[in-house]
């Protein structure tokens, strides 16, 4: 009586369980771009977009003249001597939106061929591909020693 007991229970265990097998779902790889410059892919058993990152709002608008002064600040860290003082694990640092395009602006640290001698702190957009800085009329920023895309910026006069 108690094997039969457990071979129904066996049997009902197993046809409950392979009425919840789960069924692979293969998505187009498909990609939308966000409204922070980020992209998102699609997921789930319906491929849908995964939710884009929320848009801080409290984080500062960036407006040219706030570009230039951040600029003007910048070239002198970026200075020998001064720029021995940077400490790339402080970065990449969020600065804000770009008032132009509601992209995201970042300080990035790069470093050629000798650290830190060589190294400084560029502002550009995050997630922005060499191709997109292109579509957004940014600057392309080149590294002089190794030639590799590093980032790009927003396109303004670089002085006050």
């Amino acid at each position: 009586m108690k094997k039969l007991a457990l071979i129904i229970a066996l049997l009902a265990c197993v046809i409950a369980l392979s009425s919840c097998a789960l069924h692979p779902v293969a998505c187009t790889m498909e990609a939308k771009i966000c409204p922070d410059g980020s992209a998102v892919g699609r997921t789930g058993p319906n491929c849908e977009f995964t939710p884009c990152p929320e848009i801080n709002n409290s984080l500062k608008i960036w407006t040219d003249n706030d570009i230039k002064i951040e600029l003007n600040r910048l070239d002198k860290i970026n200075t020998v001597p001064n720029n021995l003082e940077i400490n790339s694990k402080d970065y990449p640092k969020s600065l804000g939106i770009y008032s132009k395009n509601n992209l995201t602006l970042i300080e990035k640290y790069y470093c050629s061929d000798v650290c830190p001698q060589y190294g400084g702190i560029s502002i550009v957009f995050e997630n922005v591909s060499k191709e997109m800085c292109g579509e957004i009329k940014g600057i392309i920023l080149i590294d002089p020693a190794w030639g590799g895309y590093k980032g790009c910026t927003p396109n303004i006069s670089r002085y006050i």
